[in-house]
């Protein structure tokens, strides 16, 4: 570790006052989450520009989980956490002026459908979740804010809902939203890929229950999120340069 420290260390002083980051200082912050304790993390970015990127998380309980098992995430007051338990796209659509465009980010992290998808506020076809969640992008969009838009997390059944079967409904949305991103040219944060196991539900590494990510799932998602962020922040950046 400590040979990994003296290595990395010098390469991000050396890009302090470097704007925009590129795919190999980004590789470079994602390797310091490995080698450094976690309360060096958020400091390790401001070589972007000497500060951090202001950023809201966006969704339900996945979200909120974030501030659960990484509270120093939000501890600057950089990034907010805005995610609420059991709430649907269509709760989270009306609450975004408020919980996220009032609190005039740079970046949002965008993750929702899944309470949708457990059939929490009622029937709800695929195309309609799709819709509420393009919408929120939108309106992000509109005010210049980048979006980081997240698959929805695997789950091969729902542990409040076992009449739910989950899996073709999140791969169709998921679908949907990966094509999405593309043609919006947004970062897109692929969870799904990266818990999935063969059942096509979490893997029983990363879940207590088979929805939300435990404490390893959280750490696995963690440097693909930082990586995702940076990126999202360069495209922010360059834009409003």
């Amino acid at each position: 570790m400590f040979v990994g420290l003296v290595v990395l260390i010098p390469i991000l002083w050396g890009n302090a006052k470097l704007r925009l980051p590129t795919t190999n200082r980004m590789q470079v912050a994602v390797a310091l989450l490995y080698l450094m304790p976690f309360q060096y993390v958020q400091s390790s970015m401001h070589y972007l520009d000497g500060k951090q990127p202001k950023v809201v998380f966006m969704g339900n309980s996945i979200t909120l989980g974030w501030e659960t098992y990484y509270p120093e995430l939000f501890d600057g007051g950089y990034w907010v956490n805005r995610g609420i338990a059991g709430q649907t796209t269509f709760q989270m659509l009306n609450r975004f002026e408020a919980d996220v465009l009032a609190a005039d980010p740079e970046i949002v992290v965008l993750m929702g459908g899944t309470n949708d998808i457990a059939g929490l506020g009622g029937s709800i076809t695929v195309d309609s979740i799709f819709i509420n969640i393009t919408q929120m992008v939108e309106l992000a969009l509109n005010r210049q804010v980048e979006v980081a838009l997240c698959s929805v997390l695997p789950a091969h059944e729902f542990y409040c809902c076992p009449d739910v079967r989950p899996i073709p409904k999140i791969a169709a949305l998921n679908a949907k939203l990966s094509n999405y991103a593309k043609r919006k040219k947004l970062v897109y944060i692929d969870y799904y890929s990266l818990l999935v196991d063969e059942r096509k539900g979490i893997g029983k590494d990363w879940t207590e229950d088979g929805v939300h990510p435990n404490r390893a799932g959280y750490a696995k998602m963690l440097p693909l999120t930082i990586a995702s962020i940076l990126k999202a922040y360069g495209k922010y950046a360059e834009n409003n340069k």
